[in-house]
């Protein structure tokens, strides 16, 4: 049996931190769209997507509405650590040129106080 996708949210003062593990698939689509129903994209968000397994297009569907919210918000949005299948996924797809990406490194050298 497939575990669902696991979401975890965590807001600070300048940030939305959204950290996913499993398969980012159809019914990981509805896991996502339901955790962050009502959430107010008022500050930049990062996408945690070291734990991703698989993505397949429904998943790919929602990182690409997620962003496109989040930019009519006003806001940044950045991919954190996609997993070696993410990133050939969005290597493929043309994604890579659409999404900003950044490694562990670079988030942490952002904000060294919330390490």
């Amino acid at each position: 049996m497939v575990e669902p996708l696991k979401i975890t949210i965590r807001e600070t003062s300048d940030r939305l931190h959204i950290e996913l593990e499993g398969d980012l698939d159809e019914a990981g689509f509805l896991i996502v769209s339901s955790a962050l129903e009502g959430t107010t994209l008022d500050r930049p968000v990062k996408v945690n997507l070291k734990r991703v397994r698989h993505v397949d297009s429904t998943g790919l569907r929602a990182l690409v509405l997620l962003q496109h919210e989040v930019r009519a918000a006003g806001q940044a949005f950045h991919l954190v650590e996609p997993s070696p299948s993410v990133r050939r996924v969005f290597q493929t797809t043309g994604l890579s040129q659409v999404f900003q990406v950044q490694t562990e490194a670079d988030e942490g050298a952002a904000h060294p106080e919330e390490e």
